[in-house]
């Protein structure tokens, strides 16, 4: 009886040995792991390259901007002096200004043009306003109305702050 158990614990162990024979190596398993994983992460990386440039282009300058040059205060009256540059490719032409209260209301501004081009933004240029505020509250900024020759229009925020 106990040459029956030896010998069936002999096949056992005999079985073990030729499964453990038939499994993969460990070397094996690393190595298509970083087979399937380098092309992974190249065609990753090559992705987020493509959609990194993407995003860049949707990036946005201003296509005018707004300086403020000069601030004087006396009274009931501000008085601003503010350059307009124009950035971009067409041509702009300054409709309104607003000013912003720092109580939170909005008020007309009137504006007058420094120069010769009068509220023309000639593209590649800059322009230069004197903006006057009927108003004792603190102005916390200004906003410049241009409309382009296909009358789109979009506001300039210039704040003074």
């Amino acid at each position: 009886m106990n040459l029956l158990n030896t010998l069936e614990k002999v096949r056992v162990l005999k079985m073990k040995a030729f499964k453990a024979n038939k499994a993969v190596s460990d070397l094996v398993v690393v190595l298509t792991l970083v087979a399937i994983a380098v092309p992974i992460a190249l065609a990753l990386q090559g992705w987020l390259t493509s959609q990194s440039s993407r995003v860049s282009s949707y990036v946005l300058t201003p296509e005018v901007e707004g300086i403020l040059n000069h601030k004087e205060v006396s009274g009931t009256k501000q008085v601003f002096v503010v350059t307009l540059r124009n950035r971009s490719s067409r041509d702009f032409t300054l409709s309104k200004v607003f000013a912003v209260l720092s109580d939170g209301t909005v008020e007309n501004a009137t504006y007058t043009a420094v120069g010769s081009s009068g509220s023309n933004l000639k593209q590649g240029t800059s322009q230069t306003f004197i903006i006057t505020v009927d108003s004792v509250s603190d102005v916390m900024s200004l906003v410049f109305e241009v409309v382009d020759a296909l009358n789109s229009k979009f506001n300039v925020n210039v704040n003074l702050r």
